[in-house]
């Protein structure tokens, strides 16, 4: 490493050695520190002149000294494009080193302080998406009475936090999660119910013809088998925009819950809503219930949206469904915006 270091202003003097000779007594060398990434997006043709020419030396030369074609350095593109923004005064180098991650410049006073200005915008820090999903019943006589509804016939997130706030609605489900911008993410609070899908009747020989042929000797035996998840689930995909001040939002929210067991006797199906029975001659199966919303909505950070909404099944509560996303600095600093 440290060998390394006494490279450096080597590198520097024969990276700088052509355009000093036209560069003006005030101009200094300065080194500034830049993410690689940030480049991706914005690289310009390569081969472009910063002062309008043809030629591809980012120094203003017009050929290769030694009669050989100019051959495109690493950085070429990206340094002319920078050049351009800053609009460095005619006798400026600016060399990027990618390895080094650095832009190195020659130039005037006004020429860095420019030149700063451009990098500093470009330095976008490296964010994380923090999602609050929330499923919140609200009874319908709540909904009807409230002031809000009776105006618009409809209830904003505001009003079903206040609600919620006053207790005149009940917190169903809650899941939070944080992941990268662009990055799918997933949480899962579930329990797995496996049931039977297929079964087979055997009959006992005992006690005769007759009995053998009475439910109560008639024993069910389960064949092929699903698994379904009963909790909830959480499946999110943030996009930042390139501003900042939007977030893109690919939703796909579920609360599953089982409500009850079907029994298949031999005499007909009932449905109970107790735990599942035990008696080996029923075949029983799980009813469930889900509520989900599969959406995609743009917001602005730390704004909470109502996303979805709709009647429970059996009650008749109504099930609104509510996100926020806020953006998290990797530096630590959490915030809104």
């Amino acid at each position: 490493m440290r060998s390394f270091h006494l490279l450096l202003p080597l590198l520097f003097c024969v990276v700088f050695s052509v355009g000093s000779l036209r560069a003006d007594d005030s101009f200094t060398l300065k080194s500034y520190p830049v993410d690689p990434e940030i480049f991706a997006t914005m690289i310009a043709p390569a081969g472009a002149d910063p002062f309008g020419g043809g030629a591809a030396d980012p120094f203003g030369g017009s050929a290769d000294p030694f009669g050989g074609e100019v051959q495109p350095e690493p950085g070429i593109a990206e340094t002319e494009h920078i050049f351009k923004l800053a609009k460095l005064p005619e006798g400026s180098e600016l060399r990027y080193l990618p390895r080094l991650g650095r832009f190195f410049a020659r130039t005037s006073k006004d020429g860095h302080e420019r030149l700063k200005e451009v990098l500093d915008e470009m330095k976008v820090p490296k964010l994380m998406v923090e999602i609050d999903f929330s499923f919140i019943g609200v009874n319908s006589n709540e909904v009807l009475r409230s002031e809000v509804f009776q105006k618009t016939g409809s209830l904003d997130s505001a009003e079903v936090m206040r609600l919620f706030k006053e207790g005149k609605a009940s917190l169903i489900s809650m899941n939070k999660i944080v992941t990268l911008s662009g990055v799918n993410a997933q949480v899962e609070c579930v329990h797995e119910i496996i049931y039977p899908t297929e079964f087979e009747i055997e009959s006992s020989a005992l006690g005769g013809s007759n009995r053998a042929n009475s439910v109560s000797d008639r024993t069910v035996i389960p064949g092929a088998f699903e698994t379904r998840e009963i909790g909830t689930i959480l499946n999110v995909t943030p996009t930042i925009a390139p501003n900042r001040k939007h977030i893109n939002l690919a939703l796909i929210p579920e609360k599953a819950e089982i409500t009850g067991w079907i029994d298949y006797a031999l005499t007909g199906a009932k449905e109970s809503t107790g735990p599942k029975p035990e008696r080996p001659h029923l075949a029983s199966q799980p009813v469930f219930r889900s509520f989900n919303v599969t959406t995609s909505l743009v917001t602005l950070p730390g704004l909470t949206v109502v996303v979805g909404g709709g009647p429970h099944p059996t009650t008749g509560q109504l099930i609104y469904s509510l996100v926020t996303a806020r953006l998290i600095d990797v530096d630590g600093q959490a915030g809104s915006r």
